[in-house]
């Protein structure tokens, strides 16, 4: 992701999660890999609740 995350819209927070959970629910990735898309995750969802 070039943007960071408390400069992304409300429409490209929402893609990006989407992208996140896609990436999470194919199995292709390590746990480590997992866990630390996870954190962004949680970090655009809380981005989106200061806004």
């Amino acid at each position: 992701m070039s943007k960071k995350i408390e400069n992304l819209s409300f429409e490209e927070s929402l893609n990006y999660l989407d992208s996140i959970i896609k990436e999470l629910e194919s199995n292709d990735i390590t746990l480590e890999e997992s866990l630390k898309k996870y954190e962004e995750g949680i970090a655009v969802a809380r981005s989106n609740q200061k806004n």
